[in-house]
């Protein structure tokens, strides 16, 4: 049978209200929760108010729900309710506990929640965000945030346009776990006001070290000891490790290696590894290093660059140091610079993100001062965040299209025409020049499109078309490298005995080709033939009975006009 021994307990407190004035009889204000650990009757639970306004609130017996008893339009503005939650048990066991409930008007600031929750760790350095709280004025005005009742040694404040609550002092988890504040938000145009409630807990973070009871100590074991065998206990605190943690030991030789002739147990007690020999080794205490070395950093400076509307969490760099010492942790913290909490960086790895996207104003870069400490020492190291305008615009050119007339023979690098493309976000863009040498002949006239493209936004086209003008820079070729041709001996002076053709790849007057009859010595051959300078027609000067038997043909050369020979 189930002995009534244990007392029901709430859950999911403190509980805290809002209720609007212009709420209603029955109106559900909140509803408190407990639970017994008892079986039956033992373990039923029931509920009753037991203090504070009993003509205005209501309690329902089993499911813990607060409720209007009437309209509450004219009363006060806060109430602290006492609620009992006892079994069934005989004799009851019973707990208390508080509800608050504030009222509110139209006229009065509106929080999102009515109660904000928020956890921080201890290792947060000053001006570190917790939270952003939210409020909407029914005047549509600006709010200003304060705390109405300050943390103990200051350590939170609030930034009163933004309502960033924000860690304003060196926190310790050992020392205080839990602030409850109360922050205001006040109207501007009415002077209406509201508070809510804040619950910041500190989570704890390794930053103690532990402490032996000792710093020193001397035993002596004999060389007959068995492995094993504990020859000391240590007694060894640490005020981060939760009881059911238990510590680890490790046992040092004087150069930092570990023994293999002693260990430590689990509990705390020095042991015997392994047999032990006095004519071949004398144990030798462990070495502690000692912090005598300054952090450095990995450069001598840092700078970024950073769109200029980032996302809160946006990652913007990481700073990284190292230390000689090996025993030492460092931290990083953002020692000026970052007035208006624009960054945060992690202490343990340098990341620095963004924080505060409200506070960015049209300053064009931001100069912060890092530092890493091991505890003792501590170096500095700058860092600029440049802001980059953001890609807000598509670019558009001038022209949808651009032609340009170009001769053929200039050379590489020359440039050939400039488009003009302009995005407010970058400024007039673009110069198009010659990267080899240009043929007409192959390809007189060139298509090049051309792009502009920026990040987030479409790309745009525009077409270049560049003709080529001919300079004469081909020679004439014939159509066959030899000719033959037979004089019949029925022809007269004057007829055509064959036809020369050659082409030019050049075009205009410089592919006009004039023929000639080229003769490296001085002869008669023209009296026996000539050639149309235009048409290449060979045409017989003489009768055929008077060329003689041994006649050997010319040579025919072709010419350009502005060319020559």
């Amino acid at each position: 049978m189930d002995d009534n021994d244990n007392r029901p307990v709430f859950v999911n407190q403190p509980y805290h209200a809002v209720v609007p004035v212009e709420a209603t009889v029955g109106a559900p204000v909140t509803k408190v929760t407990a639970i017994d650990a008892d079986l039956g009757d033992n373990g039923r639970v029931h509920y009753d108010l037991l203090r504070g306004n009993g003509d205005l609130f209501a309690v329902d017996l089993l499911s813990g729900a607060v409720t209007l008893r009437r309209s509450p339009r004219g009363l006060d503005t806060a109430f602290r309710l006492v609620v009992t939650a006892y079994d069934g048990g005989s004799p009851p066991l019973s707990s208390e506990a508080e509800v608050l409930v504030t009222t509110v008007d139209g006229s009065q600031p509106r929080f999102s929640q009515p109660h904000y929750w928020a956890r921080v760790a201890e290792s947060a350095e000053r001006r570190t965000p917790v939270l952003t709280l939210e409020a909407d004025a029914p005047s549509a005005s600006s709010l200003v945030f304060q705390l109405t009742e300050p943390a103990v040694d200051s350590m939170f404040a609030v930034d009163f346009t933004t309502g960033v609550l924000y860690v304003a002092g060196e926190l310790d988890y050992e020392t205080r776990p839990r602030y409850e504040l109360m922050v205001s938000a006040t109207d501007r145009v009415t002077g209406s006001m509201t508070s809510v409630p804040v619950t910041v807990n500190v989570t704890d973070v390794n930053d103690n070290a532990p402490q032996f009871e000792r710093s020193v100590y001397n035993v002596t074991a004999s060389e007959a000891a068995h492995p094993g065998l504990k020859l000391l206990h240590v007694k060894v605190t640490d005020r981060d490790q939760e009881d059911d943690q238990p510590l680890s030991f490790r046992v040092q030789e004087a150069d930092g290696s570990e023994s293999f002739l002693f260990h430590m147990t689990s509990d705390g007690s020095l042991a015997v590894t392994s047999y032990l020999d006095f004519e071949q080794r004398a144990a030798a205490p462990a070495v502690e290093d000692v912090n005598d070395n300054v952090p450095v950093f990995d450069r001598a400076s840092y700078a970024c660059e950073l769109t200029e509307l980032p996302s809160r969490g946006q990652f913007v760099t990481m700073v990284k140091a190292h230390d000689p010492d090996p025993t030492d942790q460092l931290v990083y913290r953002i020692a000026d610079g970052n007035d208006r909490q624009l960054f945060y960086i992690n202490r343990r790895t340098g990341v620095i993100t963004v924080a505060n996207i409200r506070a960015f104003d049209e300053s064009p870069q931001y100069q912060l001062n890092i530092t890493a400490a091991d505890g003792i020492h501590h170096t500095y190291v700058p860092l600029t965040v440049r802001l980059m305008p953001a890609n807000k615009h598509a670019p558009a050119f001038e022209k949808v299209a651009y032609e340009v007339d170009l001769s053929e023979d200039v050379a590489s690098g020359t440039p050939v025409t400039q488009v003009k493309a302009y995005d407010p976000d970058r400024g007039p863009l673009g110069v198009i020049s010659t990267r080899q040498r240009l043929d007409r002949e192959t390809e007189p006239v060139l298509k090049l499109p051309v792009g502009t493209y920026a990040v987030l936004c479409t790309g745009v086209i525009s077409t270049v078309k560049v003709r080529l003008s001919d300079v004469n820079d081909n020679a004439p070729r014939f159509q066959l490298a030899q000719y033959r041709a037979v004089v019949a001996a029925n022809l007269t002076a004057g007829d055509v005995v064959c036809k020369v053709t050659a082409y030019d790849s050049d075009e205009g007057d410089n592919a006009r080709i004039a023929y000639s009859i080229f003769e490296t010595e001085v002869s008669d051959i023209r009296k026996a033939l000539d050639i149309d300078s235009e048409t290449g027609e060979i045409i017989l000067m003489q009768q055929p009975n008077q060329l003689g038997e041994q006649f050997h043909p010319p040579a025919v050369a072709v010419t350009r006009a502005r060319l020559g020979t």
